[in-house]
């Protein structure tokens, strides 16, 4: 099984960076993530366009039939 993890962009110029996406940075940097987790990091916070991201990710990963 594999699992997409997803992290937004920040929102406002002031912020540094995204709680979330630190997290995900993190772990990866310490390698505590299994082979089959994707990761889709800095999505845009556009309520639109970042499904169509999450879900082109999918589909490309075969997470979806």
């Amino acid at each position: 099984m594999t699992l997409l993890l997803t992290s937004f962009d920040t929102w406002k110029v002031r912020q540094r960076s995204n709680s979330s996406d630190d997290l995900l940075t993190e772990l990866q940097q310490r390698s505590g993530l299994p082979d089959d987790v994707v990761l889709l990091r800095k999505l845009p916070v556009d309520f639109k366009l970042a499904p169509e991201l999450a879900i082109a990710e999918l589909l490309n990963c075969s997470l979806v039939s």
